[in-house]
C-alpha cells in the first residue's frame, strides 16, 4: 500500500464531489472510502429536498443506505461508519446556484479548505427541457471555475461523456471536439467560445417562456434543446450541453489544472463493489426492459456494429487515477477517453448473445 503512487499522492488530499446521489458518484465514492483510508476528507455537495432538511440527513439516508457499501460494511463496519463519522463533510448546496447557495463566504471556505474537485453532477435525460440541461451540463461548471479561481492549487475533474464528439464521424482523438455541423468561434487557444451561443440559447428559452406554461411549455423547451442540438451537430440535448460545459471550464481554467474524463455507456460493474452490480435504470437497460415486457419486437442494428459499454468500475477507477496525476503534477489540461470500442471492443451480436445467454440461464 505505501508504495502505491496514487494512495502518496491521495493521502492527506481534501476532495469535493458533486454528484453522489448518481450511479458513478457513489462507485467513486466507495472505491475512495475502501481504498483510500488516510485521504484528508470527502466533501460532499448535496441538496435538500422534500424529506430531508439538510445535505446530511439526505446522504445517511439515500447514499450511505445504498447496496453499493454491502462490501464495506460486511468487511469492516466499524471502519465504515468511523470513516462516515470522521471524514464526509455533507454542504447543503445546489451546483447550480451562484456560489453553491451557501453564500459567498462559506465559498470562499470550502475552496480554501480542498486540494481537488471531482464534478459529475449531470442530467443525463437526453431529452431534457432546454432550460434544465443548459443549467445542470453547461452553467454550473461556472460556479466549478469560481471555486478554482479562490484556489489556484485546486484540482478539477470534469466528468463529461465520450458522445460530445456528436455527429462527427471516423476516429475520436482525446482533443477538443469541433462542431458536426454549425460553427462556433474558436479561440487561438483551442476551446470554442460559446457565450454567444449560450445567450441565443436562453432568448430563445425566455421567448418560449412567454408563450406558454406548465406541461406544454416543458414539451416545448424539451423539443427546443433537440432542434438546437441537432442544428449544431449533436444528436440530442444532453450532449450538446455537456460539449458546451467542457468549452466553459477550458476557458475559464486556461494555463490551469483540469482534467476532462469522457466516459462512454456506463453500465454494471466488472468487479468492484461486486460484480454486476448495478442502481437504477441506465442507458441500456431501458431497451432491454422495454423488449422483456414486450413494449418493442426488435432493434434495427448490425450484428458486427460496437456498442461502447463501460464498467462503472472501470470509470471510477480511471476518475481516481487521473485525479492523482493532477495533484501530482498540477497545471495541466488533460483529456481522458474511458471506453472500449477500439481496444475491446463487444459488438452489439455478442451483446445480445449475453443477454439471450443470461435470460435462460437465469
Amino acid at each position: 500500500r505505501a508504495t502505491s503512487r496514487v494512495l502518496r499522492q491521495l493521502n492527506g488530499k481534501r476532495v469535493l464531489i458533486t454528484g453522489t446521489s448518481g450511479f458513478l458518484g457513489k462507485v467513486v465514492l466507495e472505491k475512495l472510502i475502501r481504498t483510500v483510508p488516510d485521504i484528508g476528507g470527502v466533501y460532499l455537495l448535496i441538496r435538500a429536498n422534500r424529506k430531508h432538511a439538510d445535505a446530511r440527513s439526505r446522504f445517511l439516508e439515500e447514499v450511505a443506505t445504498s447496496s453499493v457499501f454491502d462490501r464495506m460494511r460486511e468487511h469492516d463496519s466499524e471502519a465504515f461508519e468511523s470513516f462516515l463519522s470522521d471524514k464526509i463533510h455533507c454542504i447543503t448546496g445546489e451546483v447550480t446556484e451562484p456560489s453553491f447557495g451557501i453564500g459567498q463566504q462559506a465559498f470562499q471556505k470550502l475552496a480554501g479548505d480542498l486540494d481537488a474537485v471531482i464534478n459529475s453532477a449531470a442530467s443525463v435525460n437526453f431529452q431534457e427541457a432546454l432550460d434544465q440541461a443548459l443549467k445542470i451540463n453547461t452553467l454550473c461548471l461556472n460556479n466549478i471555475a469560481e471555486l478554482a479561481r479562490l484556489n489556484s492549487q485546486l484540482a478539477v475533474l470534469q466528468v463529461s461523456t465520450c458522445y460530445v464528439n456528436g455527429m462527427n464521424s471516423g476516429q475520436v482523438t482525446e482533443s477538443i471536439i469541433q462542431p458536426a455541423k454549425k460553427s462556433v468561434p474558436r479561440s487561438e487557444h483551442g476551446y470554442y467560445e460559446v457565450e454567444d451561443l449560450i445567450a441565443t440559447l436562453q432568448s430563445k428559452i425566455d421567448e418560449e417562456q412567454t408563450r406558454s406554461e406548465g406541461r406544454a411549455l416543458e414539451k416545448r423547451l424539451v423539443e427546443l434543446g433537440l432542434r438546437e442540438a441537432r442544428r449544431y451537430g449533436w444528436s440530442d440535448t444532453y450532449t450538446f450541453t455537456k460539449w458546451m460545459g467542457e468549452q466553459l471550464l477550458l476557458k475559464a481554467l486556461k494555463g490551469r489544472s483540469l482534467t476532462i474524463v469522457r466516459p462512454s455507456i456506463i453500465e454494471s460493474a466488472l468487479e468492484e463493489p461486486a460484480a454486476g452490480w448495478i442502481e437504477g435504470v441506465k442507458v441500456a437497460d431501458a431497451i432491454i426492459l422495454a423488449y422483456a415486457r414486450e413494449k418493442v419486437s426488435l432493434f434495427p442494428g448490425n450484428r458486427s456494429g460496437v456498442i461502447d459499454v463501460i464498467p462503472v468500475d472501470l470509470v471510477a477507477n480511471s476518475i481516481i487515477l487521473a485525479l492523482a496525476e493532477a495533484l501530482a503534477e498540477p497545471n495541466g489540461q488533460r483529456i481522458y477517453q474511458c471506453c472500449s470500442g477500439s481496444s475491446n471492443p463487444v459488438t452489439i451480436g455478442e451483446f445480445i448473445d449475453h443477454l439471450l445467454a443470461e435470460a435462460k440461464a437465469n
